[in-house]
């Protein structure tokens, strides 16, 4: 996946917007606005950012609510736009992102993360033509309630490849789910938005219970070799698997499905001894309870229940 001058740093004030990507160029940034205008429809403009002390032109389109702002890069991503993001306003009350009005803000528990100076992060997904994802090194300060409302996340790639893996037909999924990944020397965080009609929602009954509910799951192989593997699993209502204790989660519901938030200290993990680049196996699951399915990155079949063992 190609991003385009992606980088951190304070974003100016927008109410709900879509960006379609960042330039050096402001020249190339209208161009490619244009393009964008006339493909889908849209409004767009190009905003001009200091980032670092680095001057970017984003290309990026207005909306009045998030809900406006979600279809709107749905269709994007159909047509062929698929480095578009979300960008949460900043105009909106603290605490108040997205879910319904009377909704209750979470609690928020701060996770510092400091830059990793040691060596390079990314992850090897397998399959018949291996994929490498550079997972960036961030210094922020998460606010762990499950809403990715700050902003270095919107300005991370998002990764949205899941296939449906149970039933396992590896048909493409009904909704949307977009993971995106930083580290620091503390960890490795996570956060992911999960598309779903809310009406559908379905939390699991307890922080430890297995009761068939919503969930989002990753496998770690921090050798990049099969040799090891570390499972972490989160489920809506902040129920969550049986990995270790010692890493944090949340959840939060929102009016076009749920999100989550996760970090892992590097303190609970076997990591083998590594030079400049640390690479790791990685897969991804989520649990849709509404329609009784399980979704998968990189492919892989779930045997069915009750299937007899080969």
């Amino acid at each position: 996946m190609a991003v385009l001058g992606l980088a951190l740093g304070t974003p100016v004030a927008l109410a709900d917007d879509l960006v379609f990507g960042s330039f050096a160029e402001e020249e190339v940034a209208r161009r490619f606005a244009s393009g964008v205008g006339e493909r889908l429809g849209l409004d767009t403009r190009v905003v001009v950012v200091d980032v670092g002390g680095i001057l970017y032109s984003r290309v990026a389109a207005k909306f009045g609510s998030e809900r406006e702002a979600r279809a709107a890069l749905v269709e994007a991503h159909a047509a062929g736009f698929v480095d578009a993001w979300y960008l949460p306003g900043e105009d909106v009350p603290a605490g108040r992102k997205g879910g319904d009005p009377g909704e209750a803000v979470a609690t928020r528990r701060e996770v510092s993360a400091r830059p990793s100076k040691d060596w390079r992060l990314t992850f090897v997904v397998p399959g018949e033509t291996p994929e490498t994802i550079v997972v960036p090194r961030r210094e922020a300060v998460v606010r762990m309630d499950g809403r990715l409302d700050e902003p270095f996340w919107a300005a991370l790639p998002g990764y949205d490849n899941m296939v449906l893996v149970e039933p396992g037909t590896l048909a493409n999924t009904r909704h949307e789910t977009i993971a995106r990944y930083f580290h620091s020397d503390a960890g490795l965080h996570i956060g992911v938005w999960n598309e779903q009609p809310p009406d559908t929602l379905r939390r699991r009954s307890s922080r430890s219970g297995q009761a068939r509910g919503d969930a989002w799951g990753i496998t770690l192989d921090t050798s990049g070799r099969g040799r090891y593997g570390h499972w972490f699993s989160v489920g809506l209502g902040d129920a969550v698997g049986d990995a270790p204790k010692g890493w944090d989660s949340a959840t939060a519901e929102l009016a076009d499905g749920w999100s989550l938030e996760v970090f892992v200290p590097w303190s609970m993990l076997a990591l083998p001894p590594a030079q400049d680049v640390r690479s790791m196996g990685i897969y991804v699951n989520r649990t849709v309870a509404y329609i009784g399915e399980r979704w998968g990155w990189p492919a892989r079949v779930v045997p069915a229940r009750g299937a007899p063992k080969r």
